[in-house]
């Protein structure tokens, strides 16, 4: 009986620890869904680089996209 009352309890102290690991991942994706829309800025080297956001996939994906002037 020992062993199964231990494995019960170690089932929900990993369950609780795995809920509150989603919850601080759910709030990072959200931060980051945050950032959706169209941003302007500049690399190194002063030229103008546009940086977009969207989500996708009904909410489960960011999509990011740079477009920028590229010189080889």
């Amino acid at each position: 009986m020992k062993p199964l009352r231990y494995a019960v309890t170690a089932a929900i102290l990993l369950s609780t620890t795995l809920a509150a690991a989603a919850s601080d991942a759910q709030k990072a994706f959200d931060a980051l869904k945050a950032l959706e829309g169209t941003w302007e800025g500049k690399n190194n080297q002063g030229q103008t680089l546009t940086i977009s956001f969207r989500a996708t996939a009904d909410g489960s994906a960011l999509m990011n996209e740079i477009h920028g002037v590229h010189k080889d």
